[in-house]
């Protein structure tokens, strides 16, 4: 067991290290004090929308407010037909009509497919009619907080012709009005975000891409030929956006990640926590079809890259079962540090400045107000619980035999 836990706390000493130059690098940037989009680009925001009357009015304030200094920017809000009533009304677009009204900067769209995200956000790509060359898409969850600077970041990054971008987000938007349990969700996930997803964009670069990126649907932004080229979102899997990031992986596609973080929120309860990790987890577990539908829908990119895209989807593969063993370690930790194992005792207190780091720059840069000892007792605990909704997704597909995947509650 000691040559275990020495290997965890190695891979421990490096998140440790990522993390300070990632945390090094989100205090030290200073957005631009004005920035617009050269002339002939042009963003589209997609704004994918389901059964989220509660929203969508604060969501397109928001927008209208954010967006109000910058041009050439356009939002699509994109509905679904599968939200339609008896009487054919779609309750969502219909106050997002009423909201907009006359403002032009939004565009209000209908997907006539019943299906996913996926649909909804390829429905909205392929009614853009710009120069693919010079028009950058980015997809948005209700939820998404993009603030001025981050659209300045977005902004720059275009100007300088980045053909991938992504925003991070940490989930502390509504931590204060969660229990202790989702704020350990909160703490959880955020860290995550600065020890594994930004790292994998660094290792990615400098490994010349012999690692996993992971791209998310919230605060992805991506070129639209490069999107073409990447056949826009897989429609036949659950996850369409860990999919997408495994194609941009596989044929050795750059991503850069924005210094500038998006807030956005975690779900108010335990129950709505634990069905989201669980339709999260359908990401990773995926990864081998992912690779098939890699060989049958892109043959050319396989072909030159057979060896990467087999070690991306094991890297992938990999990353649901570390998910399944992260509690049990944590315990079995605890236990042999208790029995005196000095490995196990290095790996814990390794394991707990991942979360000392992460939770003092959420107090002092994003003025997260609670406690540092409850912040850190909070994201402790969600270690010991991240485990179960992994293996609660095993067990739906292992009885169901197709996954369930159930809708984000934020209200």
């Amino acid at each position: 067991m000691s040559v275990f836990f020495s290997f965890l706390c190695f891979c421990s000493i490096m998140n440790n290290l990522f993390a300070f130059i990632n945390i090094r690098r989100l205090k030290t940037y200073q957005a631009p004090a004005q920035v617009q989009l050269k002339p002939g680009k042009k963003l589209y925001l997609i704004l994918k929308v389901y059964k989220e009357t509660a929203q969508i009015r604060q969501t397109i304030a928001r927008l209208s407010q954010d967006l109000a200094p910058f041009e050439n920017v356009t939002v699509l809000i994109v509905g679904t037909i599968k939200e339609r009533d008896s009487s054919g009304r779609n309750p969502t677009l219909e106050l997002a009509r009423q909201s907009v009204q006359n403002n032009t900067l939004f565009h209000i769209l209908e997907c006539p497919i019943v299906g996913t995200h996926a649909h909804q956000n390829n429905y909205a790509i392929a009614s853009i009619k710009t120069d693919p060359k010079n028009t950058w898409i980015m997809t948005l969850d209700i939820d998404t907080d993009v603030t001025q600077d981050g659209f300045k970041a977005f902004i720059e990054a275009i100007n300088a012709d980045r053909l991938i971008i992504q925003q991070t987000a940490f989930f502390l938007s509504n931590y204060a009005k969660v229990d202790f349990f989702q704020k350990g969700n909160a703490i959880y996930q955020s860290r995550w975000k600065i020890v594994q997803e930004l790292k994998r964009v660094q290792l990615n670069k400098w490994t010349h891409g012999w690692f996993l990126l992971n791209a998310v649907g919230h605060g992805l932004c991506i070129n639209l030929k490069e999107m073409q080229a990447l056949n826009g979102f897989s429609e036949a899997v659950p996850i369409e956006d860990v999919a997408l990031g495994y194609v941009i992986s596989a044929m050795n596609k750059r991503m850069d990640a924005l210094p500038v973080i998006e807030l956005a929120d975690v779900p108010t309860t335990w129950k709505a926590g634990f069905k989201q990790k669980i339709t999260w987890a359908y990401g990773p577990m995926y990864f081998p079809i992912y690779y098939k539908r890699f060989r049958q829908e892109h043959p050319a990119a396989y072909q030159a890259n057979k060896l990467r895209a087999f070690v991306i989807m094991l890297e992938g593969f990999y990353a649901y079962f570390a998910w399944c063993l992260i509690s049990p370690v944590i315990l079995g930790a605890i236990f042999c540090a208790l029995s005196g194992s000095v490995s196990a005792v290095a790996f814990l207190a390794f394991y707990c400045l991942e979360y000392g780091q992460s939770v003092h720059l959420f107090i002092h840069k994003y003025r997260l107000k609670t406690s540092f000892w409850k912040a850190l007792a909070a994201g402790l605990c969600e270690s010991l619980l991240i485990s179960w909704p992994a293996l609660a997704a095993l067990g739906i597909l292992c009885v169901k035999r197709a996954p369930v995947k159930f809708k984000t509650e934020h209200v």
